[in-house]
């Protein structure tokens, strides 16, 4: 198939200790382009996942132009939405599943 692929959200185990809630970006070629962990954990989830240590969300380039990635809760906190917006998108497309 020729598409890229965002998938996630998946629960990864970090270590011992430390699972993520990761989503990831695999081009059309396979090659992965970018991982995001979400930082912004909704109270259930705060039991088992331990937020993103990442300073600010990646803004990465793919065929279609820029692309930033936030997960589930993140969009609920403009501090996402400011750092991948100073990056030169153009647009907004959210994505949910």
């Amino acid at each position: 198939m020729n598409v890229n692929v965002v998938a996630g959200t998946v629960i990864e185990r970090v270590n011992e200790h430390r699972l993520d809630n990761v989503a990831t970006y695999i081009s059309r070629s396979g090659e992965v382009l970018s991982r995001y962990r979400k930082r912004n954990l909704w109270w259930p989830e705060r039991e088992y996942l331990v937020p993103g240590e990442e300073e600010e969300p990646q803004v990465f380039e793919t065929d279609y132009g820029k692309v930033g990635m936030l997960v589930c809760w993140d969009l609920a906190w403009p501090e996402g939405f400011r750092s991948v917006g100073t990056s030169r998108l153009f647009g907004w497309h959210v994505l949910t599943g």
